[in-house]
């Protein structure tokens, strides 16, 4: 029989090029608060002449005002459509055709348009097109031998990624800040159409988007996390350049951004190329976003609907990160629910046949309490009242052993050790780390509560978050 001290060797020794890997990096990142807020993750990588940056703005759906669900994604949209001095031939002249045709737009979206006024719009249009380049911010950056070009929106952060030639850091640096202080939403309305097919495409004819739209909604409320990155068309149609300027100029403020490089880039470039521009941005903003925490669920819910396929979500609350039951709730649901080593795969879904699969992910985010949702496909042969019933069997019985614990320690460490291997993975995670936490080696700190986790530990939150009292179930029979 192998004994718990064994076990913890193997264990131990296994970890050590995952642990190594992270400390070794953390050691030489260097961390620096500017004048005007700004925070700056620097890690100076040598071994090729490129490097990795995040823009990482503390700015999600849950900072949006009543009635304008969906604005901080449409202004990541519009951030890449240029500046005051990029994406036109004549600034001035753009604002005063924009400044017309902005209300025509609107009145066309909302299909209010007369037929004069349609005319008049086709005229402006053809103006703006012979002036403006919304394709010139993107196509700059491109030119520079930026590749990984992207952007996202969460309900915590907006955050703008790239790679780039370290040679090429002097006018990256420059675009940057430029777009961070002097945006202009150039193709304001058509990007809210591309937001309306976005929202089509991944929620309103796609069952499980739906299905995850619902659960959150249910799952929170009396908090901003309830409401969907995307926002709703009745929102977005209602929104005006003039919202989104002003958005922007609450919530894209010094104090509000983390700036992360990774690659050849120096402490002396830093302060002689990078701080300068940074220096540019200021530091006015609102007041931040002040959240009501909800940490469980008050009773176990049940609610069936036809979301056109057949399947269970089920979500568990817990807190979240500093609290101690974040990382010993994530370290369980990786015994229970890793979609390969997972105790619920093993039981109702490789033996039982009750789910075609499972997976799992924490949502909606991370500056607040939060949820574990699982996602189980019911086979078609299975009563989804049968399924229920088989997941509420297990979620009572199931037990936890030194064994279960030791493997998901690991395998959440290979997932980190992953991050930390690629340049633009780490920047991401550092730059939201250092939003949430205030520096980038929080991590050390995190890492430490979950490899000293003890086995009373993970028991203990099992009966304490996963149970039948603190979960909610949406299922959906075709």
């Amino acid at each position: 029989m192998i004994t718990r001290v064994v076990l913890f060797f193997i264990f131990s020794v296994l970890i050590s090029d995952e642990v190594s890997l992270i400390l070794g990096k953390v050691k030489q990142t260097n961390y620096f608060t500017l004048e005007n807020g700004i925070r700056v993750v620097l890690l100076n990588e040598t071994h090729s002449p490129t490097f990795a940056s995040v823009v990482a703005i503390k700015v999600g759906s849950i900072d949006e005002p009543v009635g304008k669900k969906g604005i901080s994604h449409l202004f990541e949209h519009l951030a890449f459509k240029g500046t005051k001095t990029v994406g036109t031939k004549n600034y001035d002249l753009e604002k005063s055709l924009l400044d017309r045709a902005w209300p025509l737009e609107s009145k066309l979206i909302k299909g209010k348009i007369t037929k004069k006024e349609q005319l008049d719009l086709k005229l402006l249009r053809e103006k703006l097109k012979e002036i403006s380049k919304p394709e010139e911010f993107m196509a700059n950056l491109a030119n520079l031998g930026g590749i990984d070009l992207n952007a996202y929106t969460s309900a915590d952060f907006t955050v703008y990624t790239g790679r780039y030639p370290s040679e090429s850091l002097s006018r990256w640096i420059n675009l940057e800040v430029d777009r961070l202080i002097n945006p202009v939403p150039r193709q304001f309305y058509e990007e809210v159409r591309v937001i309306f097919q976005e929202r089509s495409m991944r929620i309103d004819n796609n069952p499980l988007g739906k299905m995850y739209e619902h659960i959150i909604f249910k799952s929170f409320p009396d908090h901003p996390y309830r409401y969907p990155v995307i926002g709703y068309k009745e929102h977005l149609m209602q929104l005006t350049p003039q919202d989104l300027l002003e958005f922007h100029r609450q919530n894209y403020y010094g104090s509000n951004i983390v700036f992360v490089i990774i690659g050849n880039v120096s402490n002396d470039d830093f302060e002689k190329i990078i701080k300068p521009e940074l220096l540019k941005i200021p530091n006015t903003g609102k007041i931040p976003t002040q959240l009501n925490s909800v940490k469980r669920f008050p009773n176990f819910m049940l609610e069936k609907k036809n979301f056109g396929t057949k399947a269970i979500m089920a979500a568990f609350k817990k807190g979240v990160y500093p609290d101690p039951e974040d990382i010993c709730a994530s370290v369980v649901a990786r015994i229970l629910f890793d979609e390969r080593h997972g105790k619920l795969f093993k039981s109702l879904v490789e033996s039982k046949n009750i789910f075609t699969s499972v997976s799992y992910f924490e949502a909606p985010g991370f500056r607040d309490s939060n949820i574990i949702l699982v996602n189980l496909p019911v086979f078609q042969n299975i009563n989804s009242n049968d399924a229920i019933d088989e997941l509420l069997a297990f979620i009572e019985k199931v037990s936890i052993q030194e064994e279960d614990l030791m493997a998901a320690k690991r395998l959440i460490l290979k997932d980190i050790s992953k991050l930390f291997e690629d340049r633009l993975s780490l920047a991401t995670f550092l730059g939201e780390l250092t939003l949430l936490h205030g520096k980038p080696d929080e991590v050390i700190k995190i890492m430490i509560q979950m490899l000293s986790l003890n086995l009373d530990d993970a028991i203990n939150c099992k009966s304490q978050v996963f149970r039948k009292n603190n979960l909610l179930i949406l299922s959906s029979e075709k």
